[in-house]
């Protein structure tokens, strides 16, 4: 129902990991998380179809209203 994943990795970014996602057509919601993440890091995550955006590190309360949000 839902990937969270880091913008950091090895091979890809999260970004790219988002578009390849989002090319599949499977209808899933995209977390992306980042101990970088500002304004334009956020809008291009959103750009590239991630649902929501969580700087790192996070409370746990922050995941859960995201989940909420998004209906996962």
């Amino acid at each position: 129902d839902v990937v969270i994943t880091d913008y950091e990795m090895q091979g890809m970014d999260g970004l790219e990991l988002i578009a390849r996602i989002k090319n599949t057509g499977i209808p899933i919601k995209i977390i992306l998380m980042s101990g970088a993440m500002d304004a334009a890091l956020e809008a291009r995550a959103r750009a590239a179809g991630a649902d929501g955006c969580l700087r790192k590190p996070f409370d746990l309360k922050e995941l859960w209203e995201i989940l909420n949000e998004l209906g996962v």
